[in-house]
């Protein structure tokens, strides 16, 4: 089975200095730091700014979203955002377009390795960054290009990729989650009960803990990978209550970000294991011990 974080066209650090001296010539000559590499980009620094590479067709139309609509929402959000500066076109040495951004500092929550008392320090300000960005006027969004979502918010085909997937994990450190997960997907309600309404907010779209970031002391300081922005319902980004939040330090996140009606729930639960199969899957294929622990704190958390 075709593996989607496998590049089509990955960028090293010869590469990645040639495109950003193009883009941005007062890089030139300062010396590379890989940064970043998940599904969809490569991401490299070179001092005060960071570059971001698509790996992938998907990618490629994902980095032209982010570059359109982020700036427009920074201005409204409480943390840092990567708002590009500067875009660059397909090219000869690259067949995608690239942004360049002032580069944004912080630690990945999946390298920050959390304890529960830590994620219950960030709970209030992750719900409080999440109610901020829901709350700004989709029109702001729309006016600056952001595609309507329908799929994201489909209980059924997050079910059926749990589904699919969730026998790849036997054998491995997480096989004592696959029959927990099965039945969460089981109890979810189908999708014309569970989702109410049409898609409604500015959502990130892809909010897990590889695209947070916390500052020395442990507190919320960035949101980066804002390639899925989008408009839509707002449990799809609400699943950071079930990926990164131990059930005891959930009433804190709610007690910032307001009431929801169970149908979000339901879609936040179902998407947050989503994400805990395939960052399991993930993090084992490309031996990345701390997103593998990652990935069990959110295969845990999505089913307490």
């Amino acid at each position: 089975m075709p593996k989607p974080w496998r590049p089509e066209f990955p960028v090293d650090a010869a590469l990645a200095a040639r495109l950003a001296a193009k883009l941005v010539p007062e890089v030139a000559g300062v010396a590379p730091e890989r940064v970043g590499e998940g599904w969809d980009n490569d991401v490299w620094r070179f001092g005060a700014w960071t570059f971001r590479f698509p790996r992938r067709t998907l990618g490629a139309e994902l980095i032209r979203f982010e570059a359109r609509v982020l700036p427009a929402l920074a201005p409204h959000l409480p943390i840092a955002v990567p708002a590009a500066e500067r875009v660059a076109e397909p090219g000869p040495d690259h067949p995608a377009p690239y942004i360049a951004h002032r580069y944004v500092p912080g630690t990945t929550l999946d390298r920050a390795r959390l304890d529960d008392a830590g994620r219950r320090r960030l709970a209030p300000q992750i719900a409080a960054f999440v109610k901020a960005l829901h709350a700004i006027p989709r029109s702001i969004a729309l006016d600056a290009g952001a595609p309507r979502d329908s799929a994201k918010r489909d209980v059924e085909k997050r079910r059926a990729m749990i589904r699919e997937r969730l026998p790849r994990l036997a054998g491995t450190r997480y096989a004592h989650h696959m029959a927990p997960i099965a039945a969460l997907c089981d109890a979810i309600p189908p999708a014309d009960d569970a989702i109410p309404g049409p898609a409604r907010s500015v959502c990130h779209g892809d909010l897990y803990p590889r695209h947070l970031l916390v500052n020395p002391a442990g507190d919320l300081c960035g949101a980066i990978d804002w390639g899925d922005v989008m408009i839509s319902h707002p449990g799809i980004d609400l699943s950071i209550a079930y990926t990164l939040l131990p059930a005891a330090t959930r009433p804190a996140f709610w007690a910032v970000y307001g009431t929801v009606d169970d149908g979000t729930r339901a879609l936040a639960r179902v998407t947050a294991a989503h994400y805990g199969v395939a960052l399991a899957l993930y993090a084992l294929d490309i031996g990345d011990a701390p997103l593998a622990d990652e990935a069990e704190h959110n295969l845990r958390n999505a089913v307490a």
